[in-house]
Order: C-alpha cells, then structure tokens, then sequence
C-alpha cells in the first residue's frame, strides 16, 4: 500500500484513503492519462452533435435576404425513343399490378421496342420494391391483374424478365405469338441482353 502526504496537514495517508483521517480533508485521486484521453473523447463527441444541430438548424432557418445557389445537375442526354409515339401512347409505360412476387406493366409498343428504355423501367422497378417476375404486355386493357392468365391476355404478353433471388441470375426474354388459334396461345422466346439499367 502506498503512502502520499495530506496537503492540509502533512499526515501520511493511504492512496486509497479518499479522506485524511487526521483532519478530514478530501483527498484528491489521481486521474490516469486514460481519463484525460476519455474525458477529452466525449467532449469531442458532445461538440461534434452541438455543431451538426447548429448546421441543420442555420440551413433551415435561413432568412430570406439570403439566396442559396440551386445544385447543379450533372448534364445527361436521354436517348430517344426507337420511334415517335403516337398521341394515344403518351404514357409510355405503367405498373398494372403486383401478385405474389410477380408485377404485370403495359408498356407501349413504341417502347418495348426501345431495349435502353426498358432496362431503365426493370431499373425503377426492382428498386421499388423485390420481384422475381416482370410481365410486358402491350395493351393496357389485358394487362392482367392476377393469374391464371386468359388466352385473351396471352395475345398481348410481349416480354418477361425473371430473376433467381438464391443465384442471382437474370434473363429477359421477348415473347412472339407463334400461333393465336390453340388453346393457350403458343408462343415462342427470344433471348435478350437486357437487364435493370443495362441493355446490350
């Protein structure tokens, strides 16, 4: 056990005592340099939030003499469309409906034969929310809304993208009609290099 002096009376008293049993005087510990570091840490910590709120705040409440510059968007040139649309196709395409882990879009023709517009609607898509299966129809009146799917329907499905959520591989096929008067319609695939924001 060490021993240290009272600064109050000069009684020698155990580093451990926290007063001096002489005269009562409360003895100071000593704080190791891991104290000053921790304390130093946590003010730190405690300005770095004070200043961040202040910064929020002083960008809130800006006063109106005051113009903030608007952020300047990076120029990007949208590549057109394949072909012009027709006035009936303004809207070029449209999320139908959700089902299980399948979403049905009726897409204009105009766009479904645009390969860079369609990786850009897989790409809004997929970041709305997970699926496995996108459907393309090219009417929006036979755009199903749940399965099975009629022939009826099957007339207009154009294309269908899928993706294996456990590997991660995607495929994106285009559909053709081969022959409309069976029962369910045959069809046929053809395989495309397309996929959420990448078109080849």
């Amino acid at each position: 056990m060490a021993l240290k002096k009272c600064k109050e009376c000069g009684n020698e008293v155990s580093t451990e005592a926290q007063s001096c049993p002489k005269c009562g005087a409360v003895l100071k510990k000593k704080t190791g340099c891991l104290g000053y570091i921790g304390a130093g840490f946590l003010i730190l910590v405690i300005l770095g939030v004070i200043g961040s709120l202040m910064n929020d705040n002083s960008n809130k409440s800006t006063s109106p003499r005051q113009t903030q510059k608007p952020p300047v968007a990076p120029t990007v040139t949208p590549k057109p469309p394949a072909t012009p649309l027709k006035p009936e196709e303004k809207r070029e395409w449209e999320k139908v409906a959700s089902f299980g882990m399948t979403t049905t879009v009726y897409m204009s023709p105009s766009a479904l034969s645009d390969k860079h517009h369609i990786a850009q609607v897989l790409h809004t898509l997929r970041s709305r929310a997970p699926v496995q299966q996108i459907w393309f129809y090219d009417s929006k009146s036979k755009t199903p809304t749940g399965v099975p799917m009629t022939d009826d329907q099957m007339l207009h499905w154009r294309a269908r993208y899928s993706v294996n959520r456990n590997t991660g591989h995607e495929e994106f096929v285009f559909i053709t009609v081969t022959d409309a008067t069976t029962s369910p319609p045959e069809i046929s695939e053809t395989k495309a290099d397309i996929r959420p924001g990448y078109a080849e």
